[in-house]
């Protein structure tokens, strides 16, 4: 009986140790969700306003960050890049909300310019380029279709795994308890 249950014990353990990992995509890293939040809280204007980037703008910037890893050099230096391109949209007075920095954009071409410059080198130092249209307010991040949809986080993970494996050791020093109880181990 106790090489049966032996057994038993061993075959359970080689299947539990047999299973591996398999990773989809990564996600964000700790790091790049700082660019996120970032662009995710916005500019405040000297007026108060706060202006936002569409969702569907923070939806591409997600997709990006989740299929490219950034180094913490990188992440650095766009967050450097995203404050300097806010700089420029708060050093201009007459921004007071989103229509009148698509109006600026469009009659101001030093302001479109400063700004849509900004704008790529953040883009660069996140290792791509973007498209920037102010007077319609989008920006595409080129080379790639407009996704809104976030990647979606596939893989295995090993929380069922471990369950499962927990549930079959207390079964099995179940099975034992009772075999000792009713003495049939000799």
């Amino acid at each position: 009986m106790k090489k049966s249950l032996l057994t038993v014990v061993l075959a359970l353990v080689m299947t539990v140790g047999a299973c591996f990992t398999a990773f989809g995509a990564d996600g964000v890293s700790a790091d790049e969700q700082k660019i996120l939040t970032r662009l995710q809280a916005g500019i405040t204007l000297s007026n108060g306003t706060t202006v936002q980037l569409a969702a569907s703008d923070i939806a591409k910037a997600e997709n990006y960050l989740a299929s490219n890893e950034l180094t913490a050099d990188q992440v650095t230096e766009t967050l450097a890049k995203v404050e300097d391109a806010q700089a420029v949209i708060k050093a201009n007075t007459s921004v007071t909300d989103l229509a009148a920095l698509k109006a600026a954009a469009k009659e101001d071409a030093a302001f479109a310019a400063d700004l849509t410059s900004a704008i790529k080198a953040a883009a660069k130092a996140a290792g791509t380029e973007v498209a920037v249209d102010l007077v319609n307010g989008t920006v595409s991040i080129a080379g790639e279709e407009a996704e809104d949809t976030p990647v979606k986080q596939t893989g295995f993970n090993f929380t069922v795994t471990v369950a499962a494996a927990a549930a079959v050791v207390a079964v099995l020093g179940g099975c034992v308890v009772v075999a000792r109880k009713n003495e049939l181990f000799s």
